[in-house]
């Protein structure tokens, strides 16, 4: 009888383990499909979101630095040399990024402790300026030491990917990075997010094409960190409501759809709004006479007609300019300050 029982207890386990060798094979397949799904989702949503290559061509435009600043080799020569230059005190930081790390520096003004960690300036870049351009044989530029001495904290400055020191492969590709309209927000949010991890509060402050981006990031995090709110400021200097509308000013409905179909629409009067509603401390600054945003296209314009206007400081230069700080709008913004 022992022999029939073994037998038995033999074709049972035999049987278990066809099944769980099954289960096994179920799951395999299961978990191919599911990254196979993943991976197609990705590749329909970067093709989306790339137009098919025509938010690449855009973003030529949108981001010229990528072509006309220095090249990577000569971005390092002149950040090194700042950071060696013994009268400032500059250091360059990596911020993280799903992509890859990128690269930045933070500027201290004179007699900063670098332990102090209560506050800082975020800055966005122009979009013909790497952070290259910020120093002169070591030293930071006026831009930047006009905002040192206006806030007296330091200064988080970095590159869009595709330019200056962030020139880097950030793609599986032998194609050279692109930047487009989503990347450079996408990163813009990867320095705010730096700036909350290592300072209590941050103001970020973003010119012309920067100050797109500043707001839109902005928006972004807050959306899903909503209690960080009392701890950012937004300065929006020189820029614009959509990026569109600088091409087509008279005509917005026509220039927010070509600039949706083109994959060259940065939003950044719906993140404004949804801004002024979070009662974020907002200070916009325009100088009147700018050659390079029109009038229509003015971050300033749409900001005079919103009805939360409470947390919100408008600032005008009368001087032609763009992008610049104007001995007469750091005026009247040391006067709010103090």
């Amino acid at each position: 009888m022992a022999e029939p029982i073994s037998r038995d207890m033999n074709s049972i386990w035999r049987t278990i383990e066809a099944c769980q060798e099954g289960s096994e094979t179920a799951l395999s397949s299961s978990s191919f499909v599911e990254s196979s799904l993943e991976t197609s989702s990705q590749s329909v949503s970067g093709f989306i979101q790339n137009r098919g290559g025509l938010a690449q061509i855009v973003g030529l435009l949108m981001v010229p630095s990528q072509f006309l600043g220095p090249d990577l080799d000569a971005c390092e020569r002149i950040i090194n040399n700042a950071c060696q230059n013994e009268r400032y005190k500059i250091e360059r930081v990596q911020f993280q990024h799903k992509a890859g790390n990128l690269e930045g520096v933070i500027c201290y003004p004179n007699g900063w402790n670098s332990e102090d960690k209560h506050r800082c300036v975020s800055y966005h870049n122009p979009n013909a300026i790497t952070l290259a351009d910020f120093f002169d044989n070591g030293a930071p530029n006026h831009t930047i030491q006009t905002i040192l001495n206006l806030f007296r904290l330091p200064v988080i400055l970095y590159d869009y990917r595709g330019t200056g020191l962030n020139q880097g492969d950030y793609e599986c590709s032998s194609l050279k990075f692109r930047p487009n309209y989503e990347t450079i927000v996408e990163d813009g949010i990867s320095a705010l997010t730096y700036a909350l991890q290592n300072y209590h509060e941050v103001i970020t402050w973003g010119s012309s094409l920067g100050g797109g981006v500043a707001t839109v990031s902005l928006e972004r995090h807050l959306s899903v960190n909503s209690d960080d709110a009392h701890r950012v400021r937004l300065v929006n200097h020189d820029s614009f409501t959509k990026t569109a509308r600088v091409v087509m000013p008279g005509h917005p409905w026509i220039a927010d759809v070509a600039g949706w179909l083109f994959g060259g629409n940065l939003d950044a009067q719906t993140s404004m709004e949804r801004l002024s509603e979070r009662s974020v401390k907002i200070v916009v600054l325009c100088h009147t006479k700018d050659f390079v945003i029109p009038q229509g296209a003015r971050m300033a314009e749409f900001v005079s007609k919103l009805k939360n206007t409470g947390n919100i400081s408008l600032i005008y230069s009368p001087e032609v300019g763009h992008a610049n700080l104007s001995v007469d709008m750091i005026r009247q913004y040391r006067q709010q300050i103090n």
